[in-house]
């Protein structure tokens, strides 16, 4: 079995799927499609390990703690965002099932009101651990790219070899730059398949000023899905579209994009297709 495609990021293990999700993995996998479920706690990060386990090929796993679990400086965020601190033992444990590709997602996340030491303490916490097991780190950055960077710049000398992934970026043409002189990679999702809004990121040029080989995509599911699926429950599956979006973009086939797209994921996550 050899992908068409891969979605790089997304969270078949969340309960969104709670009553289909076999039927969501096999409907993917039929249309060729592969996916990597990224851990956002300890408790769905095993979750995403353990279902990965149960397919021999197309479903693999990243493990992290997303930075909405750092800590919040304001009590209107509510109580479905508690804390948790960052358990080495449980996230060694857990990397060392075969299925395991990365650690992530993590990072920084400015757009609420989550404490900022808490975020950039938790987020070394995997810069740390990623080096040690020797996995790319998988990072979730929202209006924090400076912070990223330079994080990510004063631990240089341990970043992974492949680098990391920048997940659904959506940041600058320039500030793509300054991750690509780290060796990071970017995935896009359905956010690319939507009008530009005036003071949002410019995907087409992001796409087309990228050097390809440093692209890759992913859904996100359940969340953003992309048109003609805009509003409803994503899915692994809807990848598809997004990479039709890139084709266009990049005025390639969809098979080319597919292609490359695939390429690199399993370069970065050391996936044998």
């Amino acid at each position: 079995m050899t992908p068409k495609f891969i979605d790089a990021h997304t969270h078949v293990q969340f309960s969104a799927y709670d009553i289909d999700r076999e039927d969501i993995i096999r409907r993917s996998l039929d249309a060729g499609v592969w996916m990597i479920n990224s851990g956002s706690n300890s408790e769905n990060s095993e979750d995403a390990v353990r279902l990965a386990e149960k397919y021999e090929k197309g479903v693999y796993a990243t493990i992290g703690i997303h930075p909405s679990h750092a800590g919040h400086e304001t009590t209107e965020i509510g109580e479905d965002f508690g804390t948790e601190k960052f358990d080495e033992d449980k996230m060694t444990e857990l990397s060392l099932s075969p299925k395991v590709v990365g650690i992530g997602e993590c990072g920084l996340e400015y757009f609420r009101e989550y404490d900022v030491l808490s975020q950039k303490e938790l987020f070394e916490k995997h810069i740390f651990f990623a080096h040690k097991i020797d996995k790319p780190i998988v990072i979730h950055c929202r209006e924090a790219y400076s912070d990223t960077y330079d994080i990510l710049l004063s631990n240089k000398s341990i970043l992974h070899k492949r680098g990391g992934l920048m997940h659904f970026f959506s940041g600058t043409l320039e500030e793509a730059k300054k991750f690509l002189d780290l060796g990071f990679y970017f995935s896009f999702g359905g956010a690319l398949t939507f009008p530009k809004k005036p003071q949002g990121a410019d995907f087409s040029t992001l796409l087309k000023e990228i050097p390809f080989d440093k692209i890759i995509f992913e859904t996100d599911a359940p969340y953003v899905a992309p048109v003609p699926h805009r509003g409803e429950r994503n899915e692994p599956v809807y990848v598809i579209e997004t990479i039709k979006k890139a084709a266009e973009i990049r005025n390639m086939s969809v098979e080319e994009v597919g292609t490359a797209a695939t390429f690199n994921t399993c370069r970065l996550f050391a996936i044998e297709p």
